[in-house]
């Protein structure tokens, strides 16, 4: 009997031991991880202020999401993590969680403190994790989304920054042409064909009078600056105007000529990706529909989605006034009505999101296969007009008759 009651206290003993040893992701009163070289503190950063990049976002992701799945605590994965990372501002965001952690804070709660790198909508997605027991799987999907979203903006961002770049180069190009070359070549044509074309009862190219007299009003300081300074504060309220109006903003950007469609796709890939990945997640319709509400702009389609959350609100189905935002295309609304009806919204509205998201791809190497072949033929043009501007007096020497 002895024996037994030994047998039985020294298994109580083992087991309790084993239980203090195991990890936990959460463990607080872990011991600190033994490193060759110490992590270096760093003060906390201006929280207001500490943002990631897409890429970051992804593998920090990825890194929680992993050490999850192993069941390894994460106060100490964000230690040797702290480590890893070069960068100083994620270095300190990495630093502040880990030291929440340790304090007792909850990991939504770590993050939460970040807004500008994890946004309402990205800690909504984390709490339905915890709150299912899938935060590994929440983790994942938040990489996923963040890597969606990412690709989509280097899309957008490519398909933009061509033209842009391109069109700054030849107005810088054109201001020192006409600055700086114009007038000497205006001296060399007054000095040497300007008398024989008036002998001859001739006038310059009206080609080259228009660029003589344009560099004229470009090198007067006193006319040029003001009128630039006036353009340029005229763009920026009527962007001002637009951004408060909000209606006829989308209705001017969504209505360009080339890069209209663009816009319009991309803030549909947004919408149908970022609800699908939250009622995937386990967040309400109505939540997930009022975080949706601030990822998509303020547009028409913003004006939708929050009259879908108050159709939802009402006992409604979310599609009941999908019919009223002209936005979204007719098959699209026809899939979400026809999921809805039977429970797979979420899954249709992910498989939207894909679809949009290649199409941006598409749409931006097309867009960038027709601007790279006009912009050269337009530069061209603009060279060829006026370096003719320039050289035809000097090419015509008529001789009295």
């Amino acid at each position: 009997m002895k024996l037994k009651e030994g047998l039985s206290n020294m298994s109580q003993q083992a087991s309790a031991e084993e239980t203090r040893s195991s990890p936990c992701p959460y463990d607080l009163a872990e011991e600190p991880l033994q490193l060759d070289e110490t992590v270096e503190e760093v003060p906390v950063p201006r929280r207001s202020r500490a943002s990631l990049k897409p890429d970051q976002m992804v593998f920090f992701n990825r890194q929680l999401a992993s050490m999850l799945k192993l069941d390894l605590p994460i106060a100490k994965g964000m230690r040797a993590l702290a480590r890893e990372v070069s960068d100083p501002v994620f270095r300190e965001v990495v630093e502040s969680v880990r030291r929440d952690l340790e304090q007792g804070v909850t990991l939504t709660a770590a993050l939460a403190k970040f807004p500008h790198s994890f946004p309402p909508l990205y800690i909504e997605m984390l709490r339905a994790g915890e709150s299912t027991g899938n935060l590994a799987a929440a983790l994942e999907q938040l990489a996923a989304y963040s890597e969606a979203m990412g690709n989509v903006k280097r899309r957008l961002a490519t398909a933009i920054t061509y033209p842009l770049f391109t069109a700054s180069l030849c107005v810088v190009g054109g201001f020192f042409f006409l600055v700086f070359v114009v007038p000497r070549f205006q001296m060399l044509v007054e000095q040497l064909a300007m008398s024989r074309i008036q002998e001859a009862g001739a006038n310059l190219p009206w080609v080259t009078r228009f660029v003589f007299a344009f560099s004229g009003i470009v090198r007067e300081w006193r006319v040029s600056v003001p009128v630039f300074a006036g353009v340029v504060m005229l763009l920026y309220l009527v962007m001002r105007l637009l951004g408060r109006s909000g209606r006829n903003m989308d209705q001017l950007v969504f209505r360009l000529p080339i890069f209209g469609r663009l816009f319009q796709k991309v803030v549909l890939a947004r919408f149908c990706r970022t609800l699908g990945e939250l009622l995937r997640s386990g967040v309400s319709m109505v939540q997930g529909l009022s975080l949706v509400s601030g990822v998509t702009g303020n547009n028409s389609i913003r004006r939708a989605v929050e009259g879908m959350k108050r159709s939802v609100e009402n006992g409604e189905r979310m599609t009941a006034r999908l019919d009223e935002a002209r936005l979204f295309p007719p098959s699209m609304v026809w899939r979400l009505k026809m999921s809805e009806q039977r429970g797979m919204v979420e899954h249709a509205l992910l498989e939207l999101g894909k679809e949009y998201e290649d199409d941006v791809e598409v749409s931006a190497g097309r867009i960038a296969e027709v601007l790279a072949p006009t912009f050269i033929v337009v530069v061209s043009c603009l060279v060829v007009a006026l370096l003719l501007s320039v050289y035809l007096p000097l090419a015509w020497f008529p001789t009295p008759g």
